[in-house]
């Protein structure tokens, strides 16, 4: 909509009048841009304070996590299952380390199987640790999976390792088929009696949910991650 207006201008001896168009449209969407421009600004700089905050948080969390000995204090507050290194003989990483990190693992778990994922990077990031898995299972039907894992740390002379990555990323999903591929005793007595031993800690332990980390015996806090071990010396808890 057009309105015109104008203006006396005097000079010279003579008034005369000029008109000027005004367009109202142009006017509300130019005074559109600069009031949306201005609560934008408005907007950005406390999300951009709290974001310098969050940061300056999460910095000093970080911080407080590689602190060993804050990490410790932490952790002795949680609750304690008795576990050591004969509750359960599959030992990855470092067997002579004072820090033993037991994984409560499912063979057929999902989570289980990102959690075997992350405990390689970890142990690619500190060798002073030790990691023990202890076996669990759905049902009676799927022992046979713990049977086999076991069976094949002691039997595959040195390539557990790559048994056990493979497993756990593709080979679950067919386990007779994994079980072909990669023969394994789990006829054994030593096998039965590790079984056995995984089983009875298991019952005596009341866990059921996998994975759970343990930090020697302590259950990793809810708000920490077992990267955060990578800062950890191995000298134990």
């Amino acid at each position: 909509m057009l309105l015109l207006w104008g203006i006396f201008i005097t000079g010279l001896g003579f008034n005369y009048f000029q008109i000027f168009p005004i367009n109202f449209l142009e006017l509300l969407i130019t005074g559109s841009i600069y009031l949306i421009s201005i609560l934008t600004i408005d907007m950005l700089v406390p999300m951009i304070s709290r974001s310098r905050n969050t940061d300056n948080i999460r910095y000093e969390i970080n911080s407080i996590k590689a602190d060993e000995d804050v990490f410790k204090a932490l952790l002795k507050k949680q609750p304690h299952y008795e576990v050591s290194k004969d509750t359960s003989r599959i030992l990855l990483g470092n067997p002579n380390s004072n820090l033993l990190i037991t994984v409560f693992s499912n063979p057929h778990c999902n989570p289980c199987s990102r959690m075997h994922e992350r405990i390689n990077k970890l142990l690619e990031q500190n060798r002073n640790i030790c990691v023990q898995y202890i076996f669990s299972s759905f049902n009676e039907e799927l022992e046979v999976s713990n049977k086999y894992l076991i069976g094949a740390y002691f039997q595959k002379n040195g390539e557990s390792k790559m048994v056990y990555d493979e497993w756990f990323e593709k080979g679950k999903f067919n386990k007779e088929e994994f079980f072909r591929l990669h023969p394994v005793s789990i006829d054994m007595e030593e096998v039965i009696r590790e079984f056995d031993s995984h089983k009875q800690w298991k019952e005596k332990s009341g866990l059921r949910a996998t994975p759970t980390i343990l930090g020697d015996g302590y259950k990793l806090p809810d708000n920490s991650k077992i990267e955060d071990i990578r800062y950890f010396t191995g000298d134990g808890i």
